[in-house]
Order: C-alpha cells, then structure tokens, then sequence
C-alpha cells in the first residue's frame, strides 16, 4: 500500500544548523523511489517571539494535514506538539525519529526511533555509532512494514516507544548502497520571514571516530564510577557519542560514494556553496575526492572537513 511521509526539518531561528544534515532528504528520494508520496518540510521558529512561534507550529500542523501525511520522519525535534497533534489526529498514523547515534530520551509524539539501540564497538564495551549505510537500511525496512500495516518494530534496527520508556528491537540490519545517489532536493519551506538560503551540504564518508582513548586514562575520571550497561560511549572525548570505533571502509569506496554525493548536489543545488564531509579521518583520501569530482566537473567550492 501506498503511504504519505513528511520529513520535518525543524530550525530554532531562522538561519541554518551549525552542522547541515541531508540524511532525511536521502530517506525521502528513497521512499519516492519506492512508489510512496514523501515531502521534506523545513520549518523556521523565530526563537525569541512565543507568539510568532505558535504561528509557525500552526502552520506546520496545517501542512500535514493538508497532505495527509501517514509517517512524520525527525531527526531532531523540540517542538512537538503539532506533530503530536497530527499523529493523534487519526488512526494508523506515527511518527519516527532516526538518530545518527545522539543520546536520545523519550518524546511525547515520537511511536518509533531508528538508530539508538546501542550497538557495540568492535572491542566490544562501549556503544559506537550506526552507519549511515545502516540507518538507510533499516528505514527501508520499517517503510515496507508500515506500509503493509504490521509493526514496525519488529523490523531491524527499529525500536518502540511508549509511555516514556524505549523499548528496543533487533540490532541494525547490514548497510546498503547509497548508489546511485539521489536526494529531495525541493524542499516545502515554513517561515513567517524570508527564509535563509542553503548554502552547505552534508555528504556522507564513514562512521565513527578514531579516537579511542578511554575514560579511565583521563585525569579529570579519577575515581568515576561508570556504569556497566552498552548504552554508553566510553572511549573518544566526554563531549561527544562517536569515539570508540571508526569503521573504515576501503578509500575507493568511500571515494566513489562521496565523489557521487558531490556531483549530486552540484548538479542539483546551485545554490549550495560548501560541502561538508561527515568524516573524522578524511585526510587521508580527501584530495583524492576533490581531485576526482573536479575532473568529472563538479565545478570548485570548499570541503569542510574534521582533522
């Protein structure tokens, strides 16, 4: 069967996330490639005025009304009332949160969430982060579930949500391809101002971070009490959810793949000024990667990139 997704992007203020993101504008070509109806809809709050804000919430709950939207896919949320509206608003609607492997708590409004089911670093006791690679897999996953009208839980990767407490699923299922790369690029745009103007891309390397240290080698832990349970990073910088595990895949795949992600944006987001790498160990390839799109024309703008 069938079914209508919106993809809500939500922004505090109108201008653009510190880090842009375009996972959920891959889900959605994904969910148009399968033969559903999908739309990414990026929301501005003004973030200093509650009245202005209300206006924006209302709007957002018209638009998926107004698309009758079966599936409202997140990746951050800290307003969720018009979509919890929604999703109550009828039978057989939910909303999912895919996480990049962000500590996450309940959300009242949120029925399912991909990606936080812990899942161990290949040393085993500490949490790593899931792929990309993963995260796609396992959405397709739930998609054809949840279209087919059974639960979508029991897929991989998936986990449920009720009353304030997780309930976890099966762990992630094996990634797939991101070739050929395709992303929504048209995006619905909710903003009581002009909207600010996408200028940066996110495209995808590999996962993880090669800083491994521990916590116990820190100083600044001496005497810490951590408790023994998978759900928490133990390895990498106490700040951040990627340390303990970096999950190289061979550079010519990597290459290939985010060399196509650029090419991608190039051609269909003019506008778009930068590229951002999702990648905390690219130097070693990186120049390989520019090298290769300019040559097959992607026409010259900065990569950002950790180092």
């Amino acid at each position: 069967m069938s079914i209508v997704a919106a993809f809500v992007l939500p922004f505090g203020e109108p201008r653009e996330a510190f880090f842009p993101d375009s996972l959920l504008a891959i889900l959605c070509a994904r969910m148009r490639r399968a033969g559903h109806r999908a739309e990414v809809i990026r929301v501005y709050y003004d973030g200093r005025d509650p009245d202005r804000d209300q206006r924006v919430a209302d709007a957002l709950a018209r638009r998926l009304g107004e698309l009758t939207a079966d599936l409202v896919v997140v990746d951050r949320l800290f307003d969720p009332a018009p979509i919890a509206r929604h999703v109550q608003g009828a039978p057989g609607r939910a909303c999912v949160f895919v996480s990049r492997g962000d500590s996450f708590d309940p959300i009242d409004g949120v029925d399912y969430a991909i990606g936080v089911r812990p899942a161990l670093a290949r040393g085993g006791a500490t949490r790593r982060v899931p792929t990309v690679h993963e995260l796609v897999a396992a959405f397709d996953g739930f998609v054809e579930c949840f279209a087919r009208g059974e639960a979508p839980d029991r897929g991989p990767g998936v986990s449920r949500v009720v009353g304030g407490r997780i309930s976890h699923g099966s762990p992630l299922p094996a990634g797939v391809s991101l070739l050929p790369f395709e992303a929504t690029v048209g995006h619905h745009v909710i903003s009581l101002d002009p909207p600010p103007t996408v200028r940066c891309k996110t495209i995808f390397g590999n996962a993880g971070c090669p800083y491994a240290e521990g916590y116990e080698a820190n100083p600044f832990f001496t005497g810490a009490q951590i408790p023994d349970t998978d759900a928490i990073t133990r390895r990498g910088c106490a700040f951040c959810c990627m340390g303990g595990d970096y999950q190289k895949r061979s550079d010519a795949d990597v290459v290939r793949e985010t060399v196509e992600q650029a090419l991608f944006y190039a051609e269909h987001t003019p506008d778009t000024q930068e590229l951002l790498l999702s990648d905390q160990y690219a130097l070693r390839y990186i120049e390989q990667a520019v090298r290769t799109a300019a040559a097959r024309g992607a026409r010259p703008r900065p990569w950002l990139f950790a180092a």
